[in-house]
């Protein structure tokens, strides 16, 4: 996507922004809902254009997988989410050569 950004206008760009949570989902009548489900959708909003942010337990799970960077945002107030959900907040650091040590590991 950012290839093809990069010869487009900016009015014109296509930016994702993702959010990408560890929790419970109910998927019912082809629709798909439960805390897993609202999270994400919480942490997609924190997300900048074209970035990612996960949750704390997302970086937990993953810790030692993947050579990756992220940014603690910590605690975040999100809508309807509850305080036995705490939003701890992780953002993607793109480009970040996490492999000589510094930064925190996925």
């Amino acid at each position: 996507m950012a290839e093809r950004n990069a010869t487009v206008p900016t009015d014109k760009r296509i930016e994702f922004r993702i959010g990408i949570n560890v929790g419970d989902v109910v998927v019912e009548d082809g629709d798909i809902f439960g805390d897993g489900v609202n999270v994400a959708a919480r942490l997609e909003g924190l997300a900048e254009p074209g970035g990612i942010c996960v949750s704390a337990l997302v970086q937990r799970d993953a810790a030692g997988k993947l050579n990756l960077a992220f940014e603690d945002l910590g605690e975040q107030q999100a809508k309807n989410i509850t305080a036995r959900a705490c939003l701890r907040v992780e953002r993607w650091c793109r480009g970040v050569d996490v492999s000589g040590g510094g930064g925190s590991f996925l």
